[in-house]
């Protein structure tokens, strides 16, 4: 991933699984960091250009294969200033190439339902990275920040992986995300 930072302190817990083949972590303890944006100048994947951007650290774990429920997985939300100054959001999740497809998202139309807060579920169309498995770039990428910019507590956001199996993964901001933070410097 080319700008999401990952924090060693994170504990991860066992997730709990519903007859629904809906998969979702019991919350971790994770590092205070986590429950606010972080903001940095982190390398464009693709032309290695450093742009403002700023990320958030999924709050739970979850393992994205039955055969492999040791190995566990963050998600990330990332905003930035692409080198051209315009805005991407993406939705990651940390990658594992002993089980490529566990957990991937349809790669030309990944649909991520994401609740700000309290309020209803949105929506967002994402699509694959085409230099990074288990990458994608929200293509509403104006809204996503407009109500980022808005919204505080809890940000949930779900998806079904190739499988059909559903995952939910859990953030948690203190403040809003700053977008005068990813102005080119």
């Amino acid at each position: 991933m080319a700008y999401c930072i990952r924090l060693s302190k994170c504990i991860v817990s066992a997730i709990a699984a519903t007859a629904s083949a809906s998969i979702v972590a019991q919350p971790t303890q994770a590092d205070p960091a986590v429950t606010d944006w972080i903001y940095g100048q982190h390398a464009d994947i693709v032309t290695g250009v450093m742009t403002p951007g700023a990320s958030l650290m999924s709050t739970n774990a979850l393992p994205l294969s039955e055969l492999r429920k040791h190995e566990k997985r963050n998600a990330y939300l990332g905003v930035r200033r692409t080198p051209e100054q315009s805005m991407e959001a993406t939705f990651s999740v940390d990658g594992n190439s002993s089980a490529p497809k566990a957990g991937a998202c349809d790669p030309v139309a990944c649909s991520l339902k994401v609740r700000f807060g309290t309020s209803a579920p949105q929506t967002f169309i994402a699509v694959q990275h085409p230099n990074a498995n288990f990458h994608y770039v929200i293509k509403d990428a104006r809204t996503f920040w407009d109500v980022a910019a808005k919204s505080t507590g809890p940000i949930e956001v779900q998806y079904q992986d190739l499988s059909n199996r559903t995952f939910e993964f859990q953030f948690m901001t203190k403040k809003p995300l700053q977008p005068n933070k990813l102005q080119k410097r």
